[in-house]
């Protein structure tokens, strides 16, 4: 399951780099809107990126057949880190001293995290009333992050965009984890279920709103929001709806709220040091 979250946290990473290498440089008007995939789909690079990005997708869903939303959406962070591998390539270069203590920052957050969380499975059980729930809610905060990211700067833009993406994605990954557990009764069931339908349109949403997000500024602004609001998310919903518990024993809140600090405050640094300026200046 760890393996299999560390290969979907480099095929994420790598294809971020592509991905905004090629969003960036699209036109403003064709943020949110087909025409921008459309044009995509000319550049090679992108394409090249999606690929890395359907492995990402194949290891995510393999680890969380086999693991909690807890265990490998935090892992999912460090996608970050094998970014910053890929800018340093795009760049020629060695990455700074202050980006490889900022990887190892966000490494040491995730490893205090699920240290001290241990997640566990407890139960089991689709509750139909909750997913309808979480998919309304979910598309009314994205519709809201698109409907800011109009009419105001870059920054703005990215954030909201950035923030729209991290619902879309967190829902997308407790959808995945959802239609894993379902598929081992069989596909014809799986088929039947709703599940693996609003995986479908969730990802395929999710394509558009991360290229908006790259499109319409800095990296700086969208990819530390990405990869944060991701898994706090996924853990959210799996504590809520897929029955899987974190441990609030002792002092594990404390770490487990320290981990994530630690991770966050090493995602934001990175995104503003060498990944930042290569996808920002691409």
């Amino acid at each position: 399951m760890i393996f299999y979250s560390v290969l979907g946290a480099a095929s994420y990473g790598f294809a971020a780099v592509l991905q905004h290498k090629a969003a960036s440089s699209e036109a403003p008007e064709l943020t949110m809107k087909l025409g921008l995939l459309w044009s995509l789909l000319k550049k090679p690079i992108w394409l090249m990126a999606n690929v890395l990005d359907a492995l990402g997708f194949v290891f995510q869903f393999l680890a969380l057949r086999r693991g909690e939303l807890a265990i490998v959406e935090p892992i999912l962070v460090m996608s970050l880190v094998f970014a910053l591998a890929g800018a340093s390539i795009i760049r020629r270069g060695k990455p700074p001293l202050s980006d490889t203590v900022s990887a190892v920052v966000v490494t040491l957050g995730v490893g205090v995290f699920l240290d001290a969380a241990r997640p566990t499975q407890v139960i089991h059980r689709v509750h139909p009333l909750g997913w309808a729930t979480l998919t309304i809610l979910t598309a009314l905060l994205t519709i809201v992050g698109v409907i800011l990211s109009r009419g105001g700067s870059p920054k703005r833009a990215a954030i909201c965009l950035a923030a729209a993406s991290g619902f879309d994605l967190g829902y997308m990954a407790s959808m995945a984890a959802l239609t894993g557990k379902i598929v081992n009764h069989g596909v014809i069931h799986t088929l039947s279920t709703g599940a693996p339908y609003a995986l479908a349109l969730s990802g395929f949403l999710s394509i558009l709103l991360v290229q908006s997000a790259f499109q319409a500024g800095p990296l700086r602004f969208s990819l530390p929001l990405i990869s944060v609001m991701q898994p706090v998310i996924g853990m959210t919903i799996g504590e809520l709806l897929l029955g899987q518990r974190v441990n609030f024993h002792g002092i594990a809140p404390l770490l487990e709220v320290v981990g994530l600090a630690v991770m966050t405050a090493g995602v934001i640094f990175l995104a503003r040091g060498t990944v930042g300026e290569t996808m920002g200046s691409s």
